[in-house]
């Protein structure tokens, strides 16, 4: 399985030839601006979204290849699979006629196989592998001691993950700013 469930507010729609990234601003334990990615057919249904609205974007956590300067890296991205106006829990409940204020949401539901540990800067990480992925997801453990993190889940272990998207800006040495959508357990389970 995996599945992104993210709901807030669209700050910034970005139309390129053949994708649109939609900005969201996430309210929670941090501010998030998480980056959703559309390509193809979900592009139409972008229209009449604009920056202000309060949405609810379904999609998945998909791994991209990139070869700079003859190294080879790979880059998380988060893409749209479907996207609709957000309802509040209030107009949930007793119709559209009732408005309430909208609650913001940062849900990634994982399982898979642990394909690798690590622990880098005193921190826990895990690559794992979806069944229906051709590629490997990382993700950063907070809650495990990182040295235990190899015992715990060895290669091959079957793990099911709830995390959430967190946003981190980091500025190059040229100036200019690179965003990173990584993916923080809260909880983990065999």
């Amino acid at each position: 399985m995996n599945k992104v469930e993210l709901q807030g507010k669209v700050i910034r729609i970005f139309e390129g030839r053949r994708r649109t990234i939609i900005t969201l601003f996430i309210s929670g334990y941090s501010k998030n601006y998480p980056q959703i990615v559309f390509t193809g057919a979900d592009r139409e249904q972008l229209a009449g979204i604009v920056e202000g609205d309060f949405v609810l974007i379904k999609g998945t956590i998909k791994t991209r290849t990139i070869t700079e300067n003859d190294n080879r890296y790979y880059r998380q991205f988060i893409k749209g699979l479907e996207i609709i106006p957000a309802v509040s829990v209030l107009e949930e409940e007793f119709g559209s006629d009732v408005k309430g204020r909208h609650e913001y949401r940062n849900k990634v539901i994982l399982s898979g196989e642990v394909v690798s540990t690590s622990n880098i800067h005193n921190v826990a990480h895990l690559i794992i592998r979806t069944p229906d992925d051709k590629f490997s997801i990382w993700l950063s453990d907070f809650s495990i001691k990182p040295e235990e993190v190899e015992n715990e889940y060895p290669k091959g272990t079957k793990v099911y993950i709830n995390a959430e998207v967190q946003t981190v800006k980091k500025v190059k040495d040229d100036g200019s700013a690179k965003y990173y959508e990584n993916l923080i357990v809260n909880d983990i389970t065999k």
